[in-house]
């Protein structure tokens, strides 16, 4: 029984064909997709633009709806009206209901229950959102990005290092960095020493790339301006030549202070055993 027939093409026809698809999408879309170079694998790019292509195509034949349509239009019952117990429970309704129909809300630091139900009945239900009927397609609303929490200068100065220590295409030189820092094995090191580092763990690969990133602030004392946090992200990466995608879990704990002369964030202790 004959095998099944594996693909052939060569790397200068994938690239031809990404080239194709990109004129295809700026014909039919507008979009004008900007070719990356040698930063990712034509074989990649050329998954990458496929899926492009069909959420566009998604994208064109889907129309606005109001959140409050998309979930049945539901009865609802002013926070100020129901007990907490009552409350939990409406608020429980709403979340399952916006899960079902692919919308969820995402709160970055802790609110209470009434003010999340609050938010849900007197806000998200007026927003529009796309219905794409794409599989594992999600429509987020951070809370953050309306209300920005004390902790949201932290979030963003740690997701800005995150993405910086580990994707290829940002410059490490821009990272923040005490003078002197204390690595996973309690020693302290200067900051050239971490950047070195860095560089070695990025020199590895070809591609390297955040896709998931969880934020944990264990500690924040604004009196000190002294903050710890527990980092969790989804590794994908490439080796120059490697076949195969590497996907781990890693994770990362930094101590950082607000330094009051320039009012920046540095890093003092950074716990990577990946790092070395």
């Amino acid at each position: 029984m004959a095998g099944r027939k594996k693909n052939t093409k060569s790397s200068e026809d994938i690239q031809a064909e990404n080239e194709l698809l990109k004129l295809k999408m700026l014909a039919e879309f507008g979009s004008n997709i900007v070719s990356a170079g040698d930063e990712i694998p034509p074989d990649l790019e050329n998954q990458v633009l496929k899926n492009l292509m069909k959420f566009q195509k998604y994208l064109q034949n889907s129309s606005p709806c109001k959140i409050y349509d998309l979930i049945g239009k539901p009865q609802i019952i002013p926070a100020q009206e129901l007990s907490d117990k009552a409350l939990r429970k409406e608020l429980k309704k709403l979340l399952t209901a916006l899960r079902k129909n692919k919308v969820d809300l995402m709160v970055n630091y802790p609110i209470s229950e009434r003010e999340k139900y609050r938010f849900i009945t007197e806000e998200m239900m007026d927003m529009e959102v796309e219905v794409l009927p794409m599989r594992g397609w999600v429509t987020y609303i951070v809370y953050d990005d309306y209300y920005p929490g004390e902790n949201y200068e932290i979030r963003e100065f740690v997701y800005n290092l995150v993405f910086a220590m580990v994707e290829n295409s940002f410059d490490v030189s821009e990272l923040n960095f005490s003078e002197l820092v204390t690595d996973h094995t309690g020693k302290q090191v200067t900051s050239g020493v971490i950047l070195d580092r860095i560089k070695r763990f990025k020199a590895q690969w070809k591609l390297s790339f955040v896709a998931t990133l969880n934020m944990d602030i264990t500690d924040y004392d604004n009196d000190t301006g002294m903050a710890d946090v527990h980092v969790t992200f989804l590794h994908m990466a490439k080796r120059e030549n490697g076949k195969r995608t590497v996907r781990r879990k890693m994770m990362m704990k930094f101590r950082m202070f607000k330094m009051p002369d320039d009012n920046q964030w540095k890093v003092v202790r950074i716990d990577a055993p990946w790092l070395k």
